[in-house]
């Protein structure tokens, strides 16, 4: 028994509305692929600005953190030094005091309230913090 490969009546050929279906569909496919590298070019360069704004104001910035966050830095910096004195002379009632005052400090901090309100006050974040 022989088997043929190609069928033994032509095939027909699709005409009228499945072409010109198939035809919309293939145009309508170039058009999104045309508006997402168009999109992306829009994204590409709106970085691009961003990214040239920070390196102009990159030196600004940096002496507004330092002068802004650098008392802070000097005042951990002290308490974790007092810390490391106090637990190797294992006085536990100055590491508590300590422990305290760093928390306190932490509290304070207008940052850390700012990340407090977009938690939101009963988020299970805020308790961790």
């Amino acid at each position: 028994m022989q088997h043929d490969v190609m069928p033994i009546f032509p095939m027909p050929i699709p005409q009228g509305d499945l072409f010109g279906e198939l035809l919309k569909a293939v145009t309508d496919y170039a058009g999104l692929v045309e508006k997402g590298k168009t999109r992306r070019q829009e994204i590409s360069a709106k970085r691009d600005v961003a990214l040239e704004l920070i390196r102009n104001e990159r030196v600004l910035l940096v002496q507004y953190l330092t002068k802004r966050f650098g008392e802070k830095a000097a005042l951990y910096t002290g308490y974790f030094s007092l810390l490391t004195s106090a637990l190797e002379n294992q006085d536990t009632e100055i590491v508590r005091s300590i422990l305290a005052n760093i928390l306190e400090v932490y509290r304070d901090d207008p940052c850390r309230i700012g990340i407090f309100r977009k938690l939101g006050s009963n988020s299970p974040q805020t308790e961790q913090i």
